[in-house]
């Protein structure tokens, strides 16, 4: 078991997070204070612990740090996070291959009953070019109730509905708003609504106002956009997302 002084090199590199060594490995430590941690979280934390996956980010141990606070040990991406590796020189088939890893990543926790509920490109890591899930503060069980949290331009304009009475059901269905919204920025290499106040971006999305068509390849246009659908009944569950990124994958 990792213990906390067996750590050394300590750098912050955000809000209670850090990296750091241990035998001669790279680490990042966040810490989680104890008072706004759920026993969800945790469980499925434990879940992604004992069931690793190549596109989650792994989950090594919880530990105490001195303060009493849990400590999640995670691997190190080297490559920083999505939205970094994004570039307009990107070509078709690397794009394709990005949004497979990631709809892998989020077949995966939909198949486990997690719902991430803070998907963005922020919260997807690269390390040696395969993209990683990663950022489970805000997790759920599907139909658990919460409120929403996030990025205005990735959060189901459904969900900012129900945030008004503080009673927000969590499925699947919400986190594929998302992943469309993070296949249209893989595609056009733009940010969702650039320029907009969150405000702005809640408005426009409530009142069905989406992002322009990336026009890289009609499928994978058409696809995405069934992610954004209005009424989440009618979007697609992660399998068949991927089983259709399959198809343009091998045509391409």
């Amino acid at each position: 078991m990792i213990k906390q002084n067996d750590f050394s090199d300590r750098i912050e590199i955000g809000i209670s997070i850090y990296k750091a060594k241990c035998n001669d490995e790279i680490f990042v430590l966040k810490e989680l204070k104890e008072s706004e941690t759920t026993q969800e979280t945790l469980k499925i934390i434990m879940i992604l612990q004992n069931f690793p996956h190549p596109n989650v980010v792994k989950f090594y141990d919880l530990i105490n740090d001195s303060l009493g606070n849990i400590v999640l040990v995670m691997k190190y991406a080297e490559g920083g996070n999505l939205r970094q590796h994004l570039n307009a020189s990107l070509k078709i088939i690397k794009k394709l291959k990005i949004a497979k890893d990631v709809v892998e990543g989020l077949k995966f926790l939909h198949n486990n009953n997690i719902v991430h509920c803070d998907m963005h490109t922020a919260n997807i890591l690269v390390h040696e070019g395969r993209m990683m899930i990663a950022d489970f503060d805000f997790s759920k069980f599907s139909n658990s109730e919460g409120e929403a949290h996030g990025i205005a331009a990735f959060v189901d304009p459904c969900a900012l509905q129900f945030s008004y009475n503080d009673k927000v059901i969590f499925t699947t269905k919400y986190d594929i708003y998302a992943l469309g919204v993070i296949l249209w920025e893989i595609a056009s290499c733009r940010r969702p609504f650039d320029g907009k106040t969150p405000i702005e971006i809640m408005v426009l999305t409530q009142n069905g106002v989406r992002e322009t068509a990336s026009e890289m390849l009609l499928e994978y246009d058409s696809l995405y956009m069934s992610c954004w659908d209005e009424k989440p009944e009618k979007r697609p569950e992660a399998n068949s997302i991927l089983e259709t990124l399959n198809d343009i994958i091998e045509k391409y």
